[in-house]
């Protein structure tokens, strides 16, 4: 689940970003979807509008850090390829971000996602 959530969250098109983010939004709490909607409406909408970015997400390897009760946290390795009128190739870059997990009514959700 946290794989797929990441691709979701960690992705979109310019072409349709009020997709992708409602898309992302599904693998998420309540609250952090909140947090993400206005994060996307607030930053990467004017910038991906702008430059007409298209940012993919391939994931390489995962773990699982902890298990606390309703509470987990994992981390996922991604190679993130973005495409965009500022870049004369596409570029790809390798990161890994720690992902919060809360169970909640019977599934686990994303509650936060951090780069580290």
């Amino acid at each position: 689940m946290a794989e797929r959530a990441a691709v979701a969250i960690l992705r979109y098109d310019h072409a349709r970003l009020a997709q992708d983010v409602e898309a992302a939004t599904a693998f998420m709490t309540p609250g952090f979807a909140e947090e993400y909607r206005e994060y996307a409406k607030s930053t990467v909408n004017p910038l991906a509008t702008k430059y007409r970015a298209v940012l993919t997400t391939e994931m390489v390897a995962s773990g699982i850090e902890r298990i606390d009760g309703d509470e987990a946290t994992v981390l996922l390795y991604v190679n993130q390829t973005t495409r965009s009128s500022r870049l004369v190739a596409p570029r790809v870059d390798s990161s890994a971000v720690e992902m919060r997990l809360s169970w909640t009514d019977g599934v686990w959700l994303v509650a936060g996602i951090e780069p580290i």
